[in-house]
C-alpha cells in the first residue's frame, strides 16, 4: 500500500528534477549574439590585416603630452595630465558601408578614443588613412589596439557587428614621450 502512495510523489520529484536539469542546460547555451560574435584576427605593425568586412594597417605609434590639430581652420591644442597615445592607421570596409570603433587596452585598462578622424559609414573599397588618439594616465608597458565595425542593437546600444571580424594589433609603445604631436602630420607618416 505504501508503495502505491509513494508512486505519485516519486513521479512528481522525477519531473521536477528533469525540469530543473533542462532549465540548467538551457541557461548554459550561448545566446545568438554570443555565437555570432566577431572573430578576432591578429596582426602586427605595418601589416595589412584583413577580416571579413574590414582591413586595417597600423603604420606608426607615437606618445606625447600634447596633441594639436586644426578644426575648420581653428588650431586646437589638447594637453593631458598623462599622455596621448597616437596611432596612425589605414582602415577600409570591404563589403558594406561601416563605421569603425577603436579601443585601446593598455596595461589591462580599456580606453575608447575621443579623437578619431575616420568617416562614419565609409563606403566599401575606400581606404582611409588617419589617426586615432587615446589619452592614457601613464606610459603603458603593453598596449593593444582593437578595431571593429560597430552596429546598434534593437534598443540603439552600440555593439560589435555580429558575423564580422575584429582586428587586434599589439602596439610597440615608444619609450620616448614627445612634448607635442601634430595629428595631421602623424596621419601622413
Amino acid at each position: 500500500m505504501t508503495s502505491r502512495r509513494l508512486a505519485p510523489v516519486v513521479t512528481v520529484l522525477a519531473a521536477v528534477a528533469m525540469l530543473a536539469t533542462a532549465t540548467w542546460l538551457w541557461s548554459q547555451l550561448p545566446t545568438k549574439m554570443q555565437s555570432w560574435a566577431p572573430i578576432t584576427v591578429t596582426g602586427t605593425l605595418g601589416e595589412r590585416i584583413e577580416g571579413r568586412n574590414l582591413a586595417v594597417t597600423v603604420h606608426d605609434v607615437q606618445v606625447a603630452r600634447e596633441a594639436v590639430f586644426t578644426n575648420d581652420g581653428v588650431p586646437v591644442r589638447m594637453t593631458s595630465d598623462g599622455n596621448w597615445l597616437v596611432v596612425a592607421l589605414s582602415y577600409e570596409p570591404l563589403l558594406s558601408a561601416e563605421s569603425p570603433t577603436f579601443v585601446l587596452t593598455a596595461d589591462g585598462k580599456r580606453f575608447e578614443s575621443p579623437l578619431s578622424g575616420f568617416t562614419p559609414n565609409a563606403p566599401p573599397g575606400l581606404t582611409e588613412r588617419n589617426v586615432v588618439a587615446f589619452e592614457v594616465p601613464a606610459l603603458p608597458e603593453h598596449a593593444e589596439l582593437l578595431v571593429y565595425n560597430k552596429t546598434a542593437d534593437r534598443y540603439g546600444n552600440a555593439m560589435p557587428a555580429p558575423l564580422d571580424s575584429a582586428i587586434v594589433v599589439p602596439l610597440p609603445v615608444p619609450r620616448e614621450v614627445r612634448s607635442v604631436v601634430n595629428l595631421e602630420e602623424a596621419a601622413g607618416t
